[in-house]
């Protein structure tokens, strides 16, 4: 993994931690982010008092090369992360995952579309009940029920695994929008 894709994802987890750090630990990781993306600060001096915090310690980090901000953010964070992260539950993986979906930034071949319907529809609904199977015209319908049928058998809690696995590997492959 680049230093820029565990920079996003370290971030990206930091900023679904449910308890927030501390003030300085906040401004520290905020001051380490901002020079990572931004490099030395690029404006005047605001005159608000949390605003004035987060400028002073962006412009502390002043000099710092944006790879090496990257490399002490995601170290600090490492750090932290035990602290205040909230480990989510498999449920709430497989929500962030279904909204991940709806937010790629390109459409999924038709291959990985029918497997990720049929990882939904196992892991929200159970078995495919043969009975319910779409008629032969509805080709789609089909293909879809078909791909469902295939996950028979398989427990929630594994549909639940394998779709967040095929969502973050299409995440990985195609990125967010």
């Amino acid at each position: 993994m680049s230093l820029d894709e565990q920079f996003k994802k370290v971030s990206d987890t930091v900023r679904n931690w449910k308890t927030k750090p501390s003030d300085n630990e906040n401004l520290a990781l905020y001051s380490l982010y901002k020079q990572a993306v931004f490099g030395d600060v690029n404006i005047s001096e605001p005159s608000g008092i949390v605003e004035k915090a987060k400028w002073n310690a962006w412009t502390g980090r002043k000099g710092i090369s944006q790879d090496d901000a990257k490399k002490q953010y995601i170290e600090m964070a490492e750090k932290l992360h035990s602290k205040y992260a909230y480990i989510m539950s498999l449920q709430e993986q497989f929500d962030q995952a279904a909204a991940n979906v709806r937010n790629l930034k390109s459409l999924p071949s038709d291959g990985d579309l029918l497997e990720l319907y049929a990882l939904f529809k196992q892991a929200s609904v159970g078995d495919a009940d043969p009975a319910n199977r779409p008629g032969m015209f509805d080709l789609k319908g089909k293909a879809k029920f078909d791909a469902w049928s295939k996950k028979n058998g398989m427990s929630k809690e594994d549909a639940q695994k394998a779709y967040i696995a095929k969502v973050e590997s299409l995440v990985a492959s195609i990125g967010l929008q």
